[in-house]
């Protein structure tokens, strides 16, 4: 049997990760001296309040190697291989993180770890893909090459409102956030080739802004692979949400839209009310 292992910057939600039996490997979350687990005992709304109060930017970091070796030895002591679902390399550590796991395991003809080149639910894309492979009977290894590959047609593309929690974790540049304090500008960001990019920025209101957003997208999303497409925010409100998830449907192209939340972590990067969509390249 092949298990999945996926990091919790997946931003999974607890049925998917039941429907799909994947184990998640929660990221830290430090509010100074005070550490939690994305995705285990923190919400979104904790980070908002810590840094709203003054506090700080909440620190996020990877599981240890001792962590992930904790994860993984039951799962190999019971004979099943694993697949692990991993942050982009050029975002976070957990793929070396987990290679050195690994090898301390002695387990390397056992584990397969792709980096996804992404963050957040286009990492989900990637692990329904599996699935299907894994269900057409192919082997661990016939996965593990097949996902790497489609990693790098993943596209995640999402529009923020509070452009001052990417400036803090060093995202963006001073002059940027300045720009969005006087102007009202919602910037769009891109996850390319595994790192963050500004792609365009919005004005005016955030509701006429995610809609705006969202229409530039339309032809982009007519040209993705049809069966899957995520539509994750940060707790943006429930009608501009649902406008969005209207026109998503009203493409007529996409057989499965998934609808989730941001964690912890991702929460921690983005701030509150942003929005984006994740899906495959055609």
């Amino acid at each position: 049997m092949i298990r999945f292992l996926c990091d919790s910057t997946s931003d999974l939600t607890l049925e998917l990760r039941e429907r799909y039996n994947i184990t998640l490997l929660p990221f830290h979350i430090a509010f100074n001296e005070e550490e939690h687990l994305d995705g285990v005992d923190i919400s979104p709304e904790d980070v908002y309040r810590f840094y709203d109060k003054g506090k700080g930017m909440p620190k996020t970091k990877p599981y240890t190697v001792d962590e992930a070796k904790a994860i993984m030895k039951p799962i190999l002591d019971q004979g099943d291989d694993i697949l692990a679902f991993c942050t982009s390399s050029k975002l976070s550590k957990s793929t070396q993180i987990l290679k050195e796991a690994t090898s301390q395991l002695k387990a390397v003809d056992r584990v397969g770890i792709i980096d996804c080149e992404n963050v957040s639910s286009g990492i989900m894309l990637l692990l329904i893909k599996a699935t299907k492979l894994i269900n057409k009977g192919k082997s661990r290894e016939e996965v593990e090459g097949a996902v790497a590959g489609y990693a790098g047609r993943l596209k995640t593309t999402f529009i923020v409102d509070q452009l001052r929690y990417l400036q803090r974790n060093g995202y963006c540049s001073s002059f940027l956030a300045m720009t969005k304090s006087v102007l009202n500008q919602h910037p769009a960001i891109v996850i390319e080739n595994g790192e963050l990019k500004a792609k365009e920025s919005y004005r005016g209101k955030l509701d006429k802004a995610v809609m705006s957003f969202i229409e530039d997208l339309k032809d982009d999303l007519l040209k993705a692979k049809s069966d899957a497409i995520f539509i994750t925010d940060s707790g943006i409100e429930d009608e501009i949400r649902e406008k969005v998830i209207e026109v998503v449907k009203n493409l007529n192209h996409f057989e499965k839209i998934y609808v989730n939340q941001t964690g912890s972590a991702v929460s921690a990067y983005c701030g509150p009310q942003a929005l984006g969509v994740a899906y495959l390249e055609g």
